[in-house]
């Protein structure tokens, strides 16, 4: 008996001492993951958010934005607005603002305007 409660002392330590061995950010999602807008329509910023080990979601700011083509959409880098300018696809990226300065990459398709059949 006393091998065993030795055994289970010694179990219950070992992860207040080695800490929980989990990383600092677990998971990772965009909001929304992809987008499309018509030209000339404008969308606000995507929201990063991260989870670290028995942590709820956290919104993470996003800064130095940035539109892998301008000619089909473009983003202000201080708000993180997107316009959309010509039909086409591109990707938006941007880096967030905290210690890890991860990446995000956006997909968006930019479409033409519908007109009203006459």
């Amino acid at each position: 008996m006393k091998r065993f409660v030795w055994l289970l002392s010694i179990l219950l330590l070992v992860p207040s001492v080695s800490g929980c061995g989990c990383p600092a950010i677990l998971n990772t999602r965009l909001h929304p993951n992809m987008l499309t807008l018509t030209v000339g329509e404008t969308a606000p910023p995507p929201q990063l958010q991260h989870q670290g080990c028995f942590e709820p979601w956290r919104t993470v700011n996003v800064g130095d934005w940035a539109s892998e083509d301008l000619d089909i959409a473009l983003v202000d880098n201080d708000t993180g607005v997107l316009t959309g300018v010509a039909p086409g696809k591109t990707t938006i990226i941007g880096f967030t603002e905290d210690e890890y300065r991860d990446g995000l990459s956006l997909p968006v398709t930019v479409i033409a305007p519908t007109t009203a059949a006459s």
